[in-house]
């Protein structure tokens, strides 16, 4: 029986500068539950190449049925990352895919992440009230259908939403989270007088969507919906521009 090659490139951006990671990630893949061993290899212009020799059936549609999964393993930077893809789908939705098969993947940024000094961040952390019990089960993500809705998250791990912008992201092991603003532009921002009118006013992130008549405004929302604990809601200030912003500790009660 003779043998085709299939083979394609992995991208992975950095969600935060919308760019390739200068960091080295360790990317394994899975073939309909076969797991290579092997990390694929990073050439020199950031992609990570596979390549994979399987049986030639007469039914080109058997071949092109294959579902490949790669795993992006957690580092001191990003959240691990699972994604699964049908090369036969993959094709039908990419046209370029035959001639130019990379798979482009978005890496979120934990809050361990080195961002730079005027970054426009949110940093709180979660806790457990002291009634709360210890489990083991795991975090049913399926209905996640967002770019990141492979993540490989650990029992403890806890989404987070902030509502106004539909953005989310999760808590280290240590319940620490972080939201950042990038590539903001000045429609997006409000700006607020102080009470000192010789100083400058303070640049605020608007939150709401930008609407004739609308009032803008800079408070947001955070939601927190697990299954093993009580819904969490509640309305925090502005997110001040060029500033780490820091809230207050959020505490979650088990059901």
């Amino acid at each position: 029986m003779s043998q085709n090659t299939i083979s394609f490139a992995v991208l992975p951006i950095d969600d935060f500068t919308g760019q390739t990671s200068n960091i080295k990630l360790r990317i394994l893949v899975e073939k309909d539950g076969y797991l290579y061993n092997n990390p694929l290899i990073l050439n020199n212009n950031g992609y990570y190449l596979f390549y994979d020799k399987v049986n030639s059936f007469d039914n080109n549609d058997s071949l092109n049925s294959i579902n490949y999964t790669i795993r992006i393993a957690e580092s001191d930077e990003y959240f691990p990352i699972e994604e699964t893809f049908n090369i036969k789908d993959t094709k039908e939705s990419n046209n370029k895919f035959e001639t130019n098969p990379i798979i482009i993947i978005t890496l979120l940024p934990k809050p361990s992440y080195q961002f730079p000094l005027n970054a426009t961040l949110v940093r709180g952390t979660v806790k457990l009230t002291n009634t709360l019990k210890k489990t083991s089960e795991k975090i049913n993500t399926d209905s996640i259908d967002k770019k990141f809705s492979k993540l490989n998250l650990l029992p403890s791990n806890i989404k987070i939403t902030l509502k106004e912008k539909d953005i989310f992201t999760f808590t280290t092991k240590k319940g620490e989270f972080v939201f950042y603003f990038n590539r903001t532009r000045k429609k997006h921002i409000i700006e607020k007088e102080q009470a000192d009118p010789n100083l400058p006013k303070k640049k605020f992130i608007r939150m709401n969507e930008i609407i004739d008549n609308m009032k803008e405004r800079s408070n947001f929302t955070l939601i927190i919906e697990d299954p093993h604990y009580e819904r969490f809601e509640r309305i925090f200030d502005g997110v001040q521009e060029s500033k780490v912003n820091i809230l207050q500790e959020i505490f979650l009660t088990q059901k």
